[in-house]
């Protein structure tokens, strides 16, 4: 999750609100590229796998793939969710296994 935005340049990259919604294994993958242009189309973008595992209360994410410029070098995410107390982590983009409780 962001904060609202009147444009796609005006989206922080660098901090992302996650939220974890438990009771069952999940995963999802999120994707970013310089947001105001079609430079995706050449392969400028990014994406990062995210997984969670119910019964170890483990969010994995992944090793980033790809690169865009201007693509940030760090990432905090507050990790959040109905039945989880938040946690504030920096990912540098390597893989990184989270327990959570």
């Amino acid at each position: 999750m962001a904060e609202p935005a009147q444009n796609t340049g005006d989206i922080r990259k660098d901090f992302i609100n996650l939220q974890v919604y438990t009771g069952a294994d999940g995963r999802f993958t999120l994707y970013q590229d310089e947001g105001d242009c079609y430079r995706y189309e050449e392969g400028l973008y990014a994406t990062i796998e995210f997984s969670w595992q119910e019964a170890a209360g483990e969010l994995t994410i992944h090793q980033r793939k790809g690169n865009y410029p201007g693509m940030p070098e760090s990432i905090a995410f507050l990790v959040a969710g109905l039945s989880l107390n938040p946690l504030s982590i920096v990912y540098h983009g390597d893989k990184m296994i989270v327990r959570v409780e």
